[in-house]
């Protein structure tokens, strides 16, 4: 009935609100900024950078998920 991504997705819904106490316009900016961040860490997989640079760059972006409540 429901896919494991609408169950997650359902679930951060629920922390943004709840837990954060973001209204539904917080909760579509979070879920977009979300996305965003999901597309540049596939995008930084491909770049030609230090590795470094790269582990940097990959804790900055597990940081800000972490704060939209993804794990």
């Amino acid at each position: 009935m429901y896919s494991d991504e609408d169950i997650a997705r359902l679930r951060i819904i629920k922390y943004l609100v709840d837990e954060v106490g973001l209204n539904l316009a917080g909760v579509e900016l979070a879920l977009r900024l979300r996305a965003k961040l999901y597309e540049m860490q596939d995008e930084l997989e491909m770049t030609f950078i230090s590795r470094r640079q790269r582990e940097r760059l990959q804790q900055l972006i597990r940081e800000m998920l972490q704060i939209l409540g993804t794990p």
